[in-house]
């Protein structure tokens, strides 16, 4: 079910924006203090078009405690609706932080498959985390309850793309009567596990990573960059559009 353009300005206006590394640490100190369930999303261009189509989506991702900005796409909506995009706080970059300031949690890693998830699991306890428990991203959604109401983790992270991970994570965050972060990840597991490189330095800085990244995996991120991208151009276009003096 399409959304109308209100409901997305108002999306983008829930994006908690980063200025600089000091609020970037200082936001991480705040997540890790916080005495309740939090769930962390990140909004980049696919999230954007999924939210525009899918009313599950929509209302799970909104219904996150915290939204940041993830690539260059949503950095382009953000100023062209007079909105001061920050920093990029990808997950990629941010939730290893977030990890080495959690040192010594329980932690729980839903996503990805083997053997990928058993190096992922080793990288995350190389942060710090104590990996109590980990699944792949294909088992029933009920494995994943189970697991968390057990071990009762104070850390999850969910690689298991969108927008499987955001409703997994509306579910057990539903579930916690405990602090935890519920931190949705998209591909991080599998960069941990080296089964995906990271774009050299000078192509992120050049705002290309997506660019890396389709080199990558093609036939998985052809519709979300190429053909996805008409689609988030349309819609940032006319969000542009309602939004002009």
């Amino acid at each position: 079910m399409a959304c109308d353009l209100e409901e997305l300005r108002r999306l983008l206006d829930r994006v908690t924006i980063v200025a600089s590394a000091t609020e970037e640490t200082a936001l991480i100190e705040a997540l890790l203090s916080r005495d309740r369930p939090t769930v962390v999303s990140f909004v980049n261009q696919n999230a954007l078009n999924l939210a525009r189509d899918d009313l599950g989506f929509r209302s799970d991702l909104c219904g996150a405690d915290l939204l940041l900005r993830d690539g260059v796409g949503i950095e382009v909506a953000l100023r062209l609706i007079g909105t001061d995009p920050g920093r990029n706080a990808n997950g990629t970059d941010f939730i290893p932080r977030l990890l080495a300031g959690a040192a010594g949690r329980r932690a729980a890693l839903f996503g990805t498959c083997e053997p990928w998830l058993d190096l992922a699991t080793k990288r995350a306890s190389a942060l710090g985390c104590a990996v109590a428990a980990s699944a792949d991203g294909f088992e029933d959604e009920a494995v994943y309850e189970e697991i968390f109401q057990r071990v009762r983790p104070g850390i999850v992270v969910l690689g298991m793309g969108m927008p499987r991970q955001e409703r997994v994570a509306a579910q057990l965050s539903r579930l916690a009567d405990w602090p935890c972060l519920i931190i949705n990840g998209g591909a991080v597991l599998d960069f941990w596990a080296g089964r995906f490189r990271r774009a050299p330095r000078w192509l992120q800085s050049a705002r290309l990573e997506w660019m890396f990244r389709l080199a990558q995996e093609p036939r998985r991120l052809a519709p979300r960059y190429v053909g996805g991208g008409g689609h988030f151009a349309l819609t940032v276009a006319r969000l542009r559009w309602e939004a002009r003096p």
